[in-house]
């Protein structure tokens, strides 16, 4: 058996199946529309936690699709379905600097989509329970873009 990973992934992207083609099948997943994730609420990092320590969780792998039709309403200025995750990745494309000077689409997609892994690695880091271990070194903590086209998965800093 393979180390257990914890992935953080958009369930509209339905990256299960590439993701246990690519990193073994004991993987274990939490979904939030645009993987804009609301770290904030006590009783969930608690529950998280225990998945953590029962599946004895050792790195957590933050995934976007740069495809993934949240980042895609970002990139084109839109809020379709008035979701958080439309409005977070909006004000990513909104407010980059990194963002706003790329003018190839799937590069802008992709920076967006990092963009987004960075911000939710601020959020878990300095969530209940979880921060501490990813500060401590028990679980380590990194990023993928997920590229449709090829199926592949380019890893990402999210620090």
């Amino acid at each position: 058996m393979g180390i257990s990973r914890l992935f953080l992934i958009c369930p509209d992207c339905h990256l299960e199946v590439p993701i246990n083609r690519e990193f073994g099948d004991h993987s274990f997943y939490l979904t939030a529309l645009g993987t804009a994730f609301d770290l904030s609420e006590f009783e969930f990092m608690e529950e998280v936690n225990q998945l953590v320590i029962k599946e004895d969780i050792k790195e957590i792998i933050l995934v976007n699709d740069h495809q993934c039709t949240f980042v895609k309403s970002a990139l084109q200025n839109e809020v379709r379905y008035n979701t958080k995750a439309e409005k977070i990745l909006l004000k990513i494309a909104e407010n980059s600097s990194d963002v706003q000077n790329i003018q190839n689409d799937v590069l802008k997609s992709t920076q967006i989509s990092k963009i987004n892994l960075k911000r939710l690695a601020k959020d878990l880091i300095e969530s209940a329970f979880i921060g501490n271990k990813i500060e401590e070194g028990v679980i380590t903590l990194n990023g993928a873009i997920y590229n449709r086209d090829d199926n592949s998965f380019q890893e990402t800093s999210v620090f």
